[in-house]
């Protein structure tokens, strides 16, 4: 699995969503976002920018990656 799904799997967890209305929010249908999340379809950038304005997250969240403090 790519880290990209990773954590997009983890910030599910942490906000306590449903793979389902993430989907929804995103614009998939379950079985695509299914497929993203499983590494059946990659994941383009427009993919990236779509779940994380599901999510309320930043595309760099999704990446992994963290501003040095």
């Amino acid at each position: 699995m790519c880290i990209v799904a990773q954590n997009i799997r983890k910030i599910l967890n942490e906000q306590g969503l449903k793979q389902k209305v993430v989907a929804k929010r995103a614009g998939y249908t379950e079985q695509q976002f299914s497929n993203i999340l499983c590494g059946r379809k990659n994941i383009e950038t427009d993919d990236v920018l779509k779940i994380a304005k599901a999510l309320k997250a930043t595309p760099n969240e999704l990446y992994g990656i963290t501003e040095a403090s």
